[in-house]
């Protein structure tokens, strides 16, 4: 807190040494001043270094980074004597870009006035009604994520009975998020502008439209924030401007608003402003009262979209963004047939019959009588085992004992 108020007394005497001449009413569009929105009024002007929501498009185009979704608002302001003052902005942002932006219509109507001219100073029946107009297309862009830049181009139009003027404007704004809690804004309004008359009604000594140099601080809590702004136009004396919300349950707000502007017999000092949240639908307003005048009301209907999410890049999806060309598709080529050498079935074994050791005897001299081939191995292989089991034929012989003579 000691830090804060510290930055906040440094705004504030920074800014006084910006302090310019009284040259009030001297420069063309004036209508530029009104501010856009309800919920910035309703906190006395202070919305620079807060610039959370859609009204930044007037205030600090840089805040615009702060919501990165689709936003529209509708503001009608009952001025003061007939004076009406309507407001149409929508910005778009996406949170996997840096970029936001948008577009913002103001339009001002004076009402039916009475044309006096130096020979009928009483009037002359008829009547006029003056208008302005302008179109604002913001641009704000997220350097690194607690610092942004944005930027206004504008284009506008003012018309006073047979006088008409067509002119520009650019505004640049800065928003540095120091922490969760406290961020700081800078914005110069109509940096570079002109107006300049078209269809001459009187003389015009002055077409560069009055600046505005602004500075401000905000501060967060889970259920307040407080803003704090000192604005140094170039055509009039600064300002300081105080203002704090109280959040309820983010559905109900309750605002209160202080400037140190100084309009004899106007008041317009204080202001104050409810809210009401539903889902996606937002509606604000704001009363300003400026004394023997009357008082100042606007409402603002607004839908704040949710933001999306930001896109989660694997290394596979980087490999594959990254690739130029998709790698070309391989065809599987079918293996050639191997053809099969036919196998001749073996033939079933043979099962030799029993037979008596006399007739294997006379096989194996048969045998020995003839000439057997040398590549025949079967054949050798069958005297070895057949001379084998002769020998044990002879033996069982030779052992038998012979048989005695019968006594007669």
């Amino acid at each position: 807190m000691k830090k804060l108020a510290l930055l906040m007394i440094l705004l504030v005497w920074g800014g006084a040494a910006l302090a310019a001449s009284d040259s009030t009413g001297t420069t063309p569009g004036n209508f530029l001043k009104l501010g856009g929105g309800a919920r910035p009024i309703s906190l006395g002007g202070a919305f620079v270094g807060l610039a959370d929501d859609i009204n930044a498009v007037y205030w600090n185009p840089a805040g615009l980074t702060q919501h990165k979704a689709m936003a529209f608002t509708s503001m009608f302001n009952n001025y003061l004597a007939g004076i009406t003052y309507t407001n149409l902005a929508f910005t778009f942002g996406d949170p996997n870009s840096p970029l936001s932006t948008g577009l913002a219509i103001d339009y001002l109507s004076a009402g039916a006035i009475d044309e006096t001219t130096a020979g009928a100073p009483t009037g002359t029946g008829k009547t006029f009604t003056p208008t302005a107009f302008s179109l604002t297309m913001p641009f704000a862009f997220q350097i690194i994520e607690p610092l942004s830049v944005g930027v206004n181009i504008k284009a506008m139009m003012d018309k006073i009975s047979s006088g008409e003027a067509f002119g520009y404007g650019l505004d640049l704004g800065v928003l540095w998020k120091i922490n969760n809690e406290i961020s700081a804004g800078f914005c110069a309004r109509d940096l570079l502008g002109a107006l300049m008359e078209t269809k001459a009604a009187l003389p015009q000594t002055n077409t560069a439209l009055a600046s505005n140099f602004a500075l401000g601080m905000s501060y967060r809590l889970p259920s307040w924030k407080i803003a704090l702004d000192y604005n140094q136009p170039s055509d009039n004396q600064g300002t300081i401007n105080l203002g704090g919300e109280y959040n309820l349950n983010d559905t109900f707000y309750g605002r209160l608003g202080f400037s140190t502007r100084s309009e004899t017999s106007a008041g317009g000092n204080m202001s104050a402003g409810l809210g009401l949240k539903v889902n996606i639908i937002k509606l604000d307003y704001a009363y300003t009262p400026y004394a023997d005048l009357g008082a100042s009301h606007r409402i603002a209907f607004s839908l704040v979209f949710p933001e999306g999410k930001p896109r989660v890049v694997t290394p596979e999806a980087t490999s594959t963004s990254e690739a130029k060309t998709p790698a070309p598709t391989m065809v599987p080529v079918p293996a050639p047939e191997i053809k099969k050498k036919a196998v001749a079935p073996e033939p079933p074994a043979v099962v030799a019959p029993l037979v008596s050791p006399t007739e294997i005897k006379a096989d194996v001299k048969k045998s020995f009588m003839q000439e057997a081939p040398a590549e025949e191995e079967p054949v050798v292989v069958v005297k070895k085992v057949v001379t084998k089991k002769v020998k044990v034929v002879k033996k069982k012989a030779v052992k038998k004992p012979a048989k005695k003579p019968l006594n007669r």
